[in-house]
């Protein structure tokens, strides 16, 4: 799975498999990646290899992003000083900075 980044497509409860497609389909991607769903474990791929270079910068951007979304829903911290927090505490470098937007910049 490396440096890639993928977003659930579908679930199968009776196999205990979890499909994630990668993320940025305009590229003409189709790699998915099967997972366990009762232990989180990777399983296997559809036999498609990216046809494309990865992307560290969007990869820690979703991993920042679904950490951000579980501090919301679990803590009563305002949204902006929780993205903020997170922010700094992964030392996001210039490059990183200028494409991981605040929400209020996102809307401007």
């Amino acid at each position: 799975m490396g440096s890639y980044s993928y977003r659930f497509m579908s679930e199968s409860v009776r196999n205990n498999i979890a499909s994630y497609r990668y993320s940025y389909k305009q590229h003409g991607c189709r790699a998915v990646v099967k997972v366990a769903i009762d232990i989180k474990t990777f399983i296997d791929t559809n036999g498609h290899k990216h046809n494309h270079p990865s992307d560290e910068i969007d990869c820690k951007k979703a991993l920042i992003t679904n950490i951000i979304k579980k501090r919301v829903l679990n803590e009563p911290t305002g949204v902006l000083k929780i993205v903020e927090e997170e922010y700094a505490k992964h030392q996001l470098n210039h490059e990183e900075q200028r494409r991981f937007l605040l929400p209020e910049a996102k809307g401007a």
